[in-house]
């Protein structure tokens, strides 16, 4: 305890106590955000993703070919290997504007297709991101790749970890 110019002692009270739990909490933010946050490694892991091009023109057909390799057009990274193709008639979603429902409606045959892929690869799990290569891999993500005879732009629907050891779907 110390004494004040007017003669009276100093007291530790409840804003000297809070001032020290606010700069040990700074100090645990730096500590996290500094230290243990950089030190968080990668994890490699084996991905099975699939991409779809909703509507795409007929003669396209058989462009992408099980085998292919699939390269991001955008950082030019080798992305995966194309493992299945699906070719299907292609479907748009539309509104009755009498009654506002909504409708799914096929078009003409041998017109229009929908392309679905499935592409194999190996990733790095970083932060909780999944990445191959510099391109980030997440359901709802557009990826711009071409193959030897296809230069196209897909949507990521699904992601899947496989275990290299099974062969089984882990997550």
């Amino acid at each position: 305890m110390e004494q004040t110019k007017s003669g009276r002692q100093y007291s530790f009270n409840i804003v000297d106590a809070l001032l020290i739990v606010v700069v040990l909490c700074i100090i645990a933010g730096g500590i996290y955000f500094f230290v243990i946050r950089k030190t968080n490694g990668t994890e490699a892991v084996r991905l099975e993703y699939t991409l779809e091009i909703p509507i795409q023109k007929k003669e396209f057909d058989g462009a992408v070919k099980t085998g292919d390799m699939l390269i991001n057009t955008v950082a030019k990274d080798i992305i995966g290997t194309v493992v299945a193709v699906k070719y299907e008639n292609a479907t748009s979603a539309t509104t009755n504007l009498n009654d506002g429902t909504m409708h799914v409606v096929q078009y003409p045959e041998g017109v229009y297709s929908k392309l679905i892929m499935t592409i194999r690869s190996d990733a790095k799990r970083e932060n909780g991101m999944l990445y191959i290569q510099t391109v980030n891999i997440a359901v709802g993500k557009s990826i711009s790749f071409r193959t030897q005879a296809y230069i196209g732009t897909a949507l990521c629907t699904g992601v899947r970890e496989i275990d290299t050891q099974t062969k089984a779907i882990s997550k």
